[in-house]
């Protein structure tokens, strides 16, 4: 994502492509991708000697996609741009933090309301359709009503592919999943549990530890 979108900003202008930077976060992600350590077959003193280098190329990467981004979003008259960095197009729901509360519903760029599910500082709406490394603005409309959470009766939800029902004498663990007609939750089984395993102070062989 940050070079995809580095390259759009150089191009827009304003800003340079921070190569050197860029090539320093994988330096330091070929350093930490040898075989135990991206197979999650090391003992946990090695990803802490490992934490340090991902931590940098992650600030690299995020610092840079969101400054490209900052500049690439100023050349769009809205008042929230979501943008897509995969290689294909996408549709998907976006949630906006605001820093005040919203009570209105969010509008395309043509005007058009959207379905917005309003939580106090946040928003969430479906975006349709980006296309690949696109683009697409949106305007807050504070004079229409959003949507807000509402208590239902019963254990179970649904849409247009999926069917869920949740057994709340187990700790609200899956009891039924339905796609597209088929049960995906094995009788008498609940999905989703949380299963619990102790730490050893050392690996039973190597003596490397915990594990």
């Amino acid at each position: 994502e940050a070079e995809r979108f580095a390259v759009f900003a150089g191009l827009l202008g304003g800003a340079t492509y921070p190569q050197a930077a860029l090539a320093k976060a994988w330096v330091q992600l070929a350093y930490g991708a040898h075989h135990d350590a991206i197979t999650g077959s090391e003992s946990d003193q090695v990803y802490l000697d490992l934490l340090t280098g991902w931590r940098e190329a992650w600030e690299i990467g995020r610092g840079t996609r969101d400054n490209a981004l900052r500049l690439l979003t100023g050349a769009v008259d809205a008042a929230v741009v979501v943008w897509n960095p995969l290689a294909h197009g996408r549709t998907d729901v976006v949630t906006a933090a605001l820093d005040e509360p919203f009570t209105g519903v969010v509008r395309d760029m043509n005007g058009r309301a959207l379905p917005t599910l309003i939580e106090d500082h946040t928003v969430t709406w479906r975006v349709d359709d980006i296309g690949s490394l696109g683009w697409q603005g949106y305007q807050w409309d504070d004079d229409a009503d959003g949507s807000r959470w509402q208590r239902m009766d019963g254990a179970s939800i649904a849409n247009a592919h999926y069917t869920m029902t949740v057994d709340p004498a187990r700790g609200g663990g899956v009891s039924s999943l339905v796609a597209d007609g088929r049960e995906l939750i094995a009788a008498g089984r609940v999905g989703n549990e949380l299963a619990v395993y102790d730490e050893y102070p050392a690996h039973p062989q190597a003596g490397e530890g915990p594990w």
